[in-house]
């Protein structure tokens, strides 16, 4: 099913022909974000994404984390207003980020369980010390 949404921000059926007009317009963007965290993108897609669904409303909106630790992290909703309110937590875990972790190696960061390693102080350096010890750590040495 394709969809559109109106001037109140509601969510219409439409056919593909508008839904193809309506997809080049800007207003299909809610929000976007560009930090040294990531890149944030909330849009609204115009196909209903909720395939296995049928009965409950259509899944038309998304966001989605662009680079660094949380790249290609994404949340998809139902309404406009969920779509914004959790857009704008996005930004904020982003802003989080950026000022927590900026110039730290994201490599080292386990990406599995991103969420509480941020949210709560992680640090993998010190971490893999625990795990492997100092002897773990010495530089090659050229044969």
């Amino acid at each position: 099913m394709w969809y559109i949404l109106d001037e109140n921000n509601n969510v219409q059926k439409a056919t593909m022909e508008e839904a193809n007009s309506f997809y080049s317009n800007s207003r299909r963007f809610l929000k976007r974000l560009q930090t040294s965290a990531g890149k944030l993108s909330t849009v609204f897609l115009c196909l209903d994404h909720s395939f296995s669904h049928p009965s409950k409303a259509p899944v038309v909106f998304e966001s989605m984390i662009f680079g660094g630790p949380l790249d290609q992290y994404q949340e998809r909703y139902r309404s406009y207003n969920q779509a914004v309110e959790n857009s704008n937590a996005l930004a904020k875990v982003l802003e989080v980020i950026e000022k927590k972790y900026m110039g730290k190696s994201w490599r080292r960061v386990k990406k599995h369980n991103m969420w509480n390693y941020f949210l709560t102080g992680y640090n993998a350096q010190k971490q893999a010390r625990r795990w492997f010890g100092k002897a773990q750590h010495k530089p090659l040495q050229k044969l």
